[in-house]
């Protein structure tokens, strides 16, 4: 039961901080959805599988090479890094599951901000 209450505790950490920084500035011109690793403006299925590319690149020592590539397609570092979800300080397997419920989450519930998305997500329902 207490490590369960310590996951709770870092899953809800993680969505206040998500939460409260939904959207977070890079620079004057470009402001980041979190989550949305693709910047194609909606967090979608392709958005987890871009992180699950990039956990997979730290766990291989290519995340240059993964960031190149992002950049090539129109996203960026501060784009991926700031999918950091949970708020464990990197991007992992957790990020991804978190992300696979959002754009599940937004599918069942169309009409919602990404910030009540976010809230049912973290929430659990």
């Amino acid at each position: 039961m207490k490590h369960v209450k310590r996951i709770l505790s870092a899953v809800i950490a993680g969505a206040l901080l998500c939460t409260g920084t939904v959207f977070s500035t890079v620079s004057a011109e470009e402001t980041i959805l979190c989550g949305d690793i693709d910047n194609d403006g909606a967090i979608t299925s392709d958005d987890a599988v871009f992180a699950q590319y990039y956990y997979s690149a730290t766990l291989t020592g290519t995340e240059d090479e993964f960031f190149e590539w992002m950049d090539r397609i129109g996203s960026s570092k501060e784009r991926v890094l700031a999918s950091d979800i949970t708020g464990n300080g990197q991007v992992d397997a957790d990020d991804v599951v978190m992300i696979l419920k959002y754009y599940s989450t937004a599918l069942l519930n169309s009409g919602l901000t990404p910030d009540e998305i976010w809230e049912k997500v973290f929430a659990g329902e």
